[in-house]
């Protein structure tokens, strides 16, 4: 008895490669499109890890520089009680607290010591004077042959502000890296918290003098960016923000 069976005409067959063509094609621009989902969560992961990562090492670090107070005439004075709100606080780096020797050094446990220290503390791509790669806390490089992840395209930094939600009478400041600005008559309120720190702020006295102000503040805002600058994802930016309070003290 002759068979049936028939087999594909070429015809037959082109019709049905170009339905499957027609149908891969949305599906492809599906799985291309979960793909690249996946890859940029990834990246916001490992920005948000790292933000939070320094934010808690700020954190742990004393509120203000142990032992110092500010003095209009001759800057940081060693004094022997630690800062409470009516002494004026250095802010920013002390003597022997090099940013850039943090890895020679053993890291910035090893290098600061209170909470401004971190000021103005940037490493990765986009930062001032070229890359340097992220570091831990014990100055690890994250590049991929100290046991730790390359996060080339990231770039970590800090800034650190003094609150405080008294206005003051403000003759002029200037806060880099905005242009200054001084009142028309020397009386406008600035309140504190728009600045970063009170030795960039000259306040108004009496008459036509001013001074510096004097930092007087028991709240700072710890602000950590981290951005990813990458053509598979797209630019990645995440911002943790968080405070600390001076401790209760008896001076």
């Amino acid at each position: 008895m002759k068979s049936q069976e028939q087999g594909l005409s070429l015809v037959e067959l082109l019709i049905a490669a170009t339905i499957l063509i027609i149908a891969l094609v949305p599906l492809m621009r599906v799985m291309m499109y979960a793909l690249d989902t996946g890859s940029r969560a990834n990246k916001i992961t490992i920005a948000t890890n790292l933000a939070r990562d320094l934010a808690e090492e700020i954190r742990t670090q004393a509120f203000a520089e142990d032992y110092v107070i500010f003095n209009r005439a001759t800057g940081c004075d060693y004094k022997t009680n630690y800062p409470v709100t009516s002494n004026p606080q250095c802010f920013g780096l002390e003597t022997g607290e090099d940013p850039a020797q943090t890895r020679s050094k053993g890291g910035r446990i090893k290098v600061f010591d209170d909470v401004d220290d971190y000021n103005g503390w940037c490493r990765g791509r986009d930062c001032a004077g070229g890359y340097k790669p992220l570091e831990t806390f014990d100055g690890h490089a994250y590049n991929g042959t100290e046991g730790y992840p390359s996060y080339h395209n990231f770039t970590r930094r800090v800034r650190i502000h003094n609150l405080d939600l008294i206005a003051r009478q403000v003759a002029s400041f200037k806060r880099d890296p905005f242009e200054s600005y001084t009142s028309t008559n020397y009386t406008q309120p600035i309140k504190r918290y728009l600045f970063d720190n009170w030795s960039t702020v000259l306040i108004y006295k009496s008459g036509s003098t001013t001074e510096r102000a004097t930092g007087l503040s028991s709240i700072k805002q710890i602000e950590v960016t981290v951005t990813y600058d990458g053509t598979d994802t797209g630019n990645i930016k995440v911002v943790d923000v968080s405070y600390v309070v001076m401790p209760i003290s008896e001076y």
